[in-house]
């Protein structure tokens, strides 16, 4: 009897999950800069024009396009804002299951390596003075050699002040920022309609595109004279860490501790890597399993005589369940404001203190009679980042210096 069951049971879950047997796509992944070609393999039995075959990456749809070359169907990867991550691909064709979108597998978004700059030289590579002309290049070899290439422009937005739960939105803000030969190398001016700086649509991508594939990279456009010292304040002023973890830091750099793992963006194996963080040799990440989109991270300072400075910091952003994956939230309210505190400030050591007074945080109570606490009381004027309307309010800051951490 029971035999006769499990029997049944392989049958009907065979029949369910090759409903749309045929069906396929390849490649089954790429970064979450998106723009590779996807091959959507279709049965012979089953016709279907350009126009009406759509793609969908999780919630994001996509046209398809048709190479009468081959004789193949191709949807170009969409951006997402979460890597490491398995989304649903879906298909919609015109008359073929009343054009309702339907899964035919498992699309796997990885890691893209630009998303956090590691050098003074590939920051200013991310950032684009709006009105202004600058050069791109790309590998040319990506396109046909006849191929007329379209610059495009989409945003990220996201609110982290309204609605920090909410999945960044991909915004087209301009299909035709140039067009030009397949040469390598353009000049492009960016114009936009408000160029005024906003922490919930600060991250851009910039697209080289074909009509099979495009090149996409993470871009920041500022005006010109841009006060990176203001922007750091407002953030800090309304910046705050959503969680107090418990756990503390390990006083060594972490080897084999399987509660954290080594912070790819710092590491002592990779020179140069700790950009963001000033005076660190190497970082170590652990996530709290029960605090969704938290972060806990320990860097590291060699003092000499196996002793180490041990900093440790909160990132509010871009981390789920137990797994760590850089996302556009976790670039928008954790990277972003780092950048624009400790790197791109006319003060970065000070400013970099601003930010990251409320983002450390200190569990050893024996510890604390090192601190020195001072308490000062200031009236700002904060720009509501929901209603759009200036209220003034009166916030206390905590400011508390540990001389070691100053190092």
């Amino acid at each position: 009897m029971t035999c006769h069951f499990f029997n049944r049971f392989l049958i009907v879950n065979f029949f369910f999950s090759n409903i749309y047997l045929g069906f396929d796509f390849s490649p089954k992944t790429d970064s979450i800069l998106g723009g590779s070609p996807i091959e959507i393999i279709i049965p012979s039995n089953i016709s279907v024009s350009q126009q009406n075959l759509k793609c969908s990456f999780g919630e994001i749809q996509v046209s398809s396009a048709f190479n009468s070359n081959n004789g193949k169907y191709y949807c170009k990867t969409s951006p997402y804002h979460t890597s490491d991550i398995y989304i649903d691909f879906k298909i919609s064709i015109v008359g073929y299951q009343n054009g309702d979108f339907f899964t035919i597998g498992s699309f796997f978004y990885s890691k893209s390596n630009q998303l956090i700059p590691n050098s003074i030289e590939t920051l200013n590579d991310y950032i684009f003075t709006i009105g202004q002309s600058k050069s791109i290049s790309w590998d040319s070899t990506q396109f046909g050699s006849q191929d007329i290439v379209t610059i495009k422009l989409y945003l990220w937005n996201w609110n982290l002040y309204c609605n920090p739960n909410a999945s960044p939105q991909l915004i087209v803000m301009n299909e035709n920022v140039k067009t030009g030969p397949n040469n390598g190398n353009m000049n492009i001016t960016l114009n936009l309609n408000n160029p005024s700086f906003s922490w919930s649509s600060s991250l851009y991508i910039l697209s080289i595109d074909s009509p099979y594939k495009s090149i996409n990279r993470f871009i920041l456009p500022i005006q010109d004279g841009f006060d990176y010292d203001s922007s750091c304040q407002s953030f800090v002023s309304a910046d705050s860490i959503l969680v107090q973890p418990a756990i503390s830091c390990p006083s060594l750099p972490p080897t084999v501790n399987p509660q954290f793992s080594t912070d790819p963006n710092c590491n002592r194996n990779t020179p140069f890597s700790c950009f963001l963080y000033t005076l660190t040799q190497e970082c170590a990440f652990y996530v709290p399993v029960a605090q969704l989109n938290t972060q806990i991270k320990c860097c590291y300072l060699n003092i000499g005589y196996n002793s180490f400075l041990v900093s440790k910091y909160v990132e509010n952003y871009g981390l789920r369940n137990d797994l760590s994956f850089p996302s556009i939230k976790n670039f928008i309210g954790d990277i972003l404001p780092r950048i624009i505190c400790c790197v791109k400030s006319s003060n970065p050591r000070s400013f970099c203190d601003l930010f990251q007074a409320k983002r450390k945080v200190r569990n050893d109570k024996k510890k604390r009679s090192t601190f020195l606490e001072l308490n000062e009381s200031k009236s700002h004027k904060k720009r509501d980042q929901c209603s759009g309307i200036f209220q003034k309010f009166f916030i206390k800051i905590r400011i508390i210096y540990d001389f070691l951490d100053r190092y």
